[in-house]
């Protein structure tokens, strides 16, 4: 999925929506019980089978291709070397995302010297709460968003300033088109949790590109349902 689709996303009063999908029986069960077994054709059946996804999980993340090839390959190493003490309490599916996504963060973190916050260590506030991290409004004037091309760019933009955990439900709802169930199981938090997140990115969103949500005219017909 692409930036004119997470448009629609910022635009649609409810963020958009798919159907619910039934959970299912992993699919890399027998896979998974050859590779543990030390089955390197089975292993590489499985990279074979999650290297595009992991591929675009962490080039949202890195923006530069060479540097996500190398990384994904990192995942996948890393995956490997931590198979037996994978308990499949989750799907293959699910946990090699989040390796993705903590590599992915954590390589931003060691690249830029910035604080980056981790999945698993939330921002805590002095009274036991939480809080994301703004950034400042850098949205583009309606003149500057003249091509596609560039209107990709901005929103490519727009969401590189959402907080990590924001920033993250975005990739993996609108990029990566996972279900709520899916990003619950990939991030370990509840579905009601996924959805709190994903409306507070819409709002970060629409704030971050006011200037052209405020120009456009979208036919209600043709938003996410």
């Amino acid at each position: 999925m692409g930036e004119p689709h997470l448009l629609l996303f910022v635009l649609s009063p409810a963020g958009g929506s798919r159907g619910r999908r039934t959970p299912e029986d992993d699919p890399d069960q027998a896979l998974l019980a050859k590779a543990r077994e030390g089955d390197m054709e089975a292993f590489a059946e499985l990279i074979r089978e999650h290297e595009g996804r992991v591929y675009g999980i962490v080039c949202q993340y890195v923006k530069d291709e060479e540097e996500a090839r190398d990384l994904t390959r990192e995942v996948f190493y890393k995956a490997f070397r931590s198979l037996k003490r994978f308990r499949g309490s989750s799907k293959f599916s699910s946990w090699i995302c989040r390796i993705a996504i903590n590599r992915s963060i954590d390589h931003l973190r060691r690249k830029r010297n910035v604080r980056v916050e981790s999945l698993d260590a939330p921002i805590a506030t002095d009274g036991g709460g939480e809080v994301e991290r703004e950034l400042p409004d850098k949205a583009a004037t309606p003149e500057e968003l003249v091509t596609q091309d560039e209107l990709g760019a901005k929103i490519r933009e727009a969401v590189d300033q959402l907080s990590p955990k924001l920033r993250t439900v975005t990739i993996l709802r609108e990029y990566q088109g996972m279900s709520i169930e899916e990003i619950s199981e990939v991030l370990k938090i509840s579905s009601g949790t996924v959805k709190s997140r994903i409306f507070r990115a819409r709002e970060r969103l629409r704030g971050l590109l006011a200037s052209y949500v405020e120009g456009s005219d979208v036919d209600e017909d043709d938003q996410s349902v």
